[in-house]
């Protein structure tokens, strides 16, 4: 995403509600690890149904990329 943090949705496909109204990465937590060269550059914000999974997904990322800005939406797409 340009000018903006990437939003990445870790819940796992078929989950609801759909994530229609701001562009974003589907990238399912239980896959997050092999596919963490597909975020691009710049601010990265995990998002989930309630934030639990986010905050898991937060952790794995920053193991990877201790250097990079990236952050757990609280309240998952549950506080949107």
């Amino acid at each position: 995403m340009q000018g903006g943090a990437t939003l990445v949705d870790v819940r796992e496909y078929g989950e609801m509600p759909e994530m229609n109204a701001y562009p974003h990465l589907r990238i399912p937590l239980s896959v997050l690890q092999d596919k963490m060269n597909d975020i691009p550059e710049g601010d990265v914000v995990f998002l989930c149904q309630s934030g639990i999974r986010s905050l898991k997904a937060l952790a794995l990322f920053r193991q990877q990329y201790p250097v990079k800005n990236a952050y757990s939406l609280k309240g998952g797409v549950s506080a949107l």
